[in-house]
């Protein structure tokens, strides 16, 4: 699902022929194939850093944002967190509901409760 989201924003903001022109450049410098993309994240940004400058926290920002569409969440811009915060939190949330839980609270007994 990321790599389809890395996909539709490079191809929403930059254009098709920036998205082929990024993927190439990827494979050729970095050694990183379109398909790894996703578990070589830090490569990427590291290319669109270089390439675009603090455009880079925009690109990774859109990507974000598609992922939370894509999972039918409501997104939520939170000042000072970056995409592998979002990213930790998407794992989260999808790890909660992948066993059933909605919500963990602290209790006032200091216990963990699930609903």
């Amino acid at each position: 699902m990321l790599g389809d989201c890395i996909d539709h924003v490079l191809s929403e903001v930059l254009g098709i022929k920036a998205k082929e022109a990024i993927y190439g450049y990827m494979e050729r410098n970095y050694a990183v194939a379109r398909e790894d993309v996703p578990t070589n994240m830090s490569k990427f940004f590291a290319l669109t850093g270089e390439a675009f400058g603090s455009g880079s926290r925009t690109i990774a920002r859109c990507i974000v944002k598609r992922m939370w569409q894509e999972l039918g969440w409501a997104f939520t811009d939170m000042p000072g967190l970056e995409f592998w915060d979002y990213l930790e939190i998407a794992r989260a949330r999808m790890a909660r509901e992948a066993v059933g839980i909605t919500k963990v609270s602290l209790t006032t007994d200091g216990s963990l409760s699930s609903e």
